[in-house]
Parts: C-alpha cells; structure tokens; sequence
C-alpha cells in the first residue's frame, strides 16, 4: 500500500504540517502536524496529531492497516538517525 502527502509548513528543529492520504482507505486527505522537542544529547521526542474529515474517516484510516506501516516507517528512520 502506497502513502503519500505535501508538506505545506516546515520550520527546522521546530514543527511540520503537512497533508496525508492513503490508498488503504482512499478519497480522505488529513491534515498532521508534527512538533519536535529537543531532549538534549542528540535526543528529540517526536509529538503527532492528525485531523481527519470526519470521525468515519478517522476509524477507516485505523481499520485500513496504515498503523504498520506508519510503525515500519518509523523504524527506518530510526536505522537511518542511528547511522
């Protein structure tokens, strides 16, 4: 399955908004946005919050099996900032 969005604000080391869609649950465009909060020692803890069209689309995104690979792509990245 294929995801896919536009990132419409990015302000380094601070916070991202951007668009998402996936194809698991077609025709539904959310809108997320991600804050970083620096931890000190090379360490950043990352906040999410999503807003979906509607509570329906909402618990068809969750339903539609995007949670693993949202938790694949996580680990890439975590492989990636390890290296």
């Amino acid at each position: 399955m294929k995801s896919g969005g536009l990132f419409h604000t990015v302000r380094d080391n601070e916070f991202a908004i951007q668009t998402f869609e996936f194809d698991g649950y077609p025709d539904v465009v959310c809108i997320e946005f991600a804050t970083f909060e620096d931890l000190g020692n090379g360490r950043t803890r990352l906040h999410g919050h999503a807003v979906h069209p509607s509570q329906d689309a909402r618990d068809g995104m969750a339903a539609s099996g995007m949670e693993a690979g949202m938790s694949e792509e996580y680990e890439r990245l975590d492989e990636l900032l390890g290296s």
